[in-house]
């Protein structure tokens, strides 16, 4: 089974948030309703997430499986190895501030969930 990059990070914000919503996992990832919901449709079919209604019978709620969590956990140190090369030429200085300015970006973007699924026409 191969996971996407969005399916990854999908199934890392399902197994940290577990009990979410599709629409608090869309504004927790920056990412549009459709991509999400692409994501989540096959993490549920290859058996890494279920989807369940929630108690007002309009939220989904989204949880890890045990296998989901398992396949993340093979996953991750990969995704670490990867993510630690991509940030070896960078000084200390320069990883500080590219970090300050990712989470500025995700808090600002949580701001305006709106301006996310609005780019569902755009891109698709």
């Amino acid at each position: 089974m191969g996971l996407s990059t969005d399916q990854i990070r999908v199934l890392d914000c399902v197994i940290q948030h577990r009990a979410s919503t599709e629409w608090n996992l869309a504004a927790r990832l920056a990412m549009t309703a459709m991509t999400l919901s692409a994501s989540l449709e096959q993490l549920e079919k290859d058996g890494l997430i279920a989807r369940v209604t929630g108690p007002d019978e309009h939220a989904i709620i989204v949880n890890p499986t045990a296998e989901g969590i398992a396949v993340f956990e093979t996953v991750s140190p990969v995704l670490d190895d990867v993510i630690i090369q991509g940030l070896e030429a960078m000084g200390d200085a320069e990883i500080a501030i590219l970090a300050g300015a990712l989470i500025k970006i995700c808090h600002n973007l949580t701001k305006h969930p709106d301006l996310l699924m609005s780019t569902d026409e755009l891109i698709h």
